[in-house]
């Protein structure tokens, strides 16, 4: 391995272990020492890689978003249908957000204002247009009511997933952030679905209960 491939791989694992500790603790409380000291470097190394904490939280979550792009596409490009396609959708979501701890999104807005406008332009930008690309596919396939704004409720949907992320609506103690999800993306589908769209539901929820149990 040369030199540059040994920095790189050095880059890559300080932004792993800054991720890892981000997502549980929150991005405050964690500082650029115990990330040097959870990989057993000096922080001297970090800082040959990263200006400091603010260009590393920017990083890993630019790293995190695009790769949440591809396995997104992959994961809904095989559903059958567009309910199914947001039922892994909300798996994709509880696969991203597991252990994740809600105060995350609270400490970008913050005190990494940075990092956030890129959260925001890929919530809004990338995944909306997804949304409105599922409620319009739910439209044509029959499952999804005509008379939808596609625009509002497409904007509707994004806003309840966001929901997650706010302490003082779902509090982390009482919580499972999973069990939001889901109790929000049925809420949303119910409302926008034809009587075909309902049996076409239940019968997924009926599916993901049983591979659950």
């Amino acid at each position: 391995m040369d030199i540059r491939d040994k920095k790189q791989e050095v880059g890559e694992r300080i932004a792993e272990a800054g991720f890892n500790l981000f997502r549980q603790y929150g991005v405050r409380a964690i500082t650029l020492d115990e990330i040097a000291l959870q990989l057993g470097i000096s922080k001297k190394t970090i800082y040959e890689h990263f200006a400091g904490k603010d260009e590393l939280v920017t990083e890993v979550l630019r790293q995190r978003l695009v790769q949440s792009k591809d396995q997104f596409e992959d994961s809904t490009s095989k559903a059958k249908d567009a309910v199914e396609a947001n039922m892994l959708m909300m798996q994709f979501l509880d696969n991203m957000f597991i252990n994740m701890n809600p105060i995350v999104l609270v400490d970008l807005q913050k005190y990494h204002p940075g990092a956030f406008r890129l959260f925001h332009e890929h919530m809004y930008g990338f995944v909306l247009d997804r949304m409105k690309h599922n409620i319009l596919r739910g439209i044509k396939e029959g499952l999804y009511r005509e008379d939808t704004d596609v625009e509002i409720m497409a904007r509707f949907r994004i806003e309840s997933c966001n929901l997650c992320f706010k302490p003082g609506i779902f509090p982390k103690d009482h919580f499972e952030m999973s069990r939001v999800q889901r109790q929000l993306l049925e809420h949303f589908l119910f409302g926008i679905a034809t009587e075909k769209g309902h049996k076409i539901i239940l019968k997924y929820r009926e599916k993901i209960l049983n591979k659950n149990n």
